[in-house]
């Protein structure tokens, strides 16, 4: 789930590692500092932004998604709701 980051207050540390995103942009991925759970996403060309793993969350029940990024790597078990509008893919930025 992807929103800004001030609306985010996280407690402890944050392991965090620069990487590629598929579009070509650079963006910090955080881990746990203590058991390296994958935490978050920080795009470095939107540094309001925040992209954050629901499985971090502590009731994963009560995200209720909008639309589906990155559809085209879905798994078949992973059955989404036909009616969220889904991108296929991301672009690089230009």
């Amino acid at each position: 789930m992807v929103f800004p980051r001030a609306a985010l207050a996280v407690t402890g540390v944050v392991t965090e590692t620069l990487r590629t995103a598929d579009s070509g942009e650079q963006k910090l991925k955080g881990f746990c500092g203590s058991c390296g759970s994958p935490l978050d996403n920080k795009p470095l060309s939107k540094p309001d932004m925040l992209g954050v793993y629901v499985g971090t969350l502590d009731d994963p029940s009560d995200f209720k998604p909008d639309l589906v990024m990155f559809a085209s790597r879905g798994h078949a078990w992973d059955h989404l709701d036909p009616a969220l509008p889904k991108i296929p893919n991301m672009r690089p930025s230009k």
